[in-house]
């Protein structure tokens, strides 16, 4: 195909756009990059399905927070980066299907991330304190990622704010250790 597609161009270099065999080799051309990108669209849509269902294991599993953090932002990227293959191959309905799986999985994650962080913070486990924070800073990564939109982006931005400000701060006799919440 690639030589097909050497000789278009040198065809048209020299001048021939009428030519039949011109006409025919653009025609080959075409069905075959069209062919091409319903293939990757398809690979991208399938390896976006296989790691939203693996975030979706590991949301509802226990599991490390880490653990958990990989598999559900390499099923954001990868959610994000197939969705347009699949509507420049003509299939905008699978792709608004996975942006919303996608979008549901983000929801999910970050309740589940402030949840264990609110968790940590009263009980005063540093290690799974750290473990949240990192799950926190890769959702945050995700969030501000070159490139999303607004609409399509999981909104963890706010999430993150809103994490933080719902520590009990003020709340100095429920935590468990004694810590009051001035030595944070």
């Amino acid at each position: 195909m690639e030589e097909l597609e050497e000789a278009v161009k040198d065809a048209r270099a020299a001048g021939l756009k009428e030519a039949s065999e011109l006409v025919q080799a653009n025609e080959v051309l075409r069905k075959h990059q069209h062919r091409v990108a319903v293939r990757r669209a398809e690979v991208a849509h399938q390896k976006a399905r296989q790691r939203l269902a693996l975030a979706w294991r590991s949301l509802t599993t226990p599991c490390a927070p880490h653990a958990r953090g990989a598999a559900c932002g390499e099923a954001v990227t990868q959610s994000a980066s197939a969705a347009p293959l699949l509507r420049s191959s003509g299939r905008p309905q699978e792709a608004q299907r996975l942006e919303e799986a996608k979008d549901d999985l983000a929801r999910s994650w970050s309740k589940l991330a402030e949840q264990s962080l609110k968790e940590a913070a009263y009980m005063c486990d540093l290690q799974q304190m750290r473990s949240a924070v990192k799950e926190c800073g890769v959702l945050r990564e995700i969030a501000s990622a070159p490139g999303r939109s607004k609409r399509s982006g999981c909104r963890t931005r706010s999430w993150s704010r809103r994490c933080w400000r719902s520590l009990p701060r003020n709340q100095v006799r429920s935590w468990p250790c004694g810590r009051s919440s001035s030595s944070r």
